[in-house]
């Protein structure tokens, strides 16, 4: 069995590339799960919050999540799953 952090980025970036997640959007996963806001994302990653929404839908549509608590959701589902 696997022992690690859920959040720590090798581990997302495992999970979410499995995922058909593009690098931009694994960044901004990050970000989600750290508990940040789209305006604070945009800011930290030196984009647009357009650009944060679009990578958000594109995500959501990615893993059929309603909102940001179902995709964090799913992605506790995913994480069991990865260190089984």
């Amino acid at each position: 069995m696997i022992q690690s952090n859920p959040y720590d980025a090798k581990v997302v970036y495992s999970i979410l590339t499995s995922k058909d997640f593009s690098q931009r959007e694994i960044h901004v996963s990050l970000k989600i799960m750290e508990g940040k806001s789209n305006k604070d994302i945009a800011a930290s990653l030196y984009i647009s919050e357009a650009t944060v929404k679009k990578h958000i839908q594109n995500m959501f549509r990615k893993c059929e999540a309603n909102d940001r608590k179902h995709f964090l959701e799913l992605y506790s589902e995913w994480y069991e799953n990865f260190i089984k």
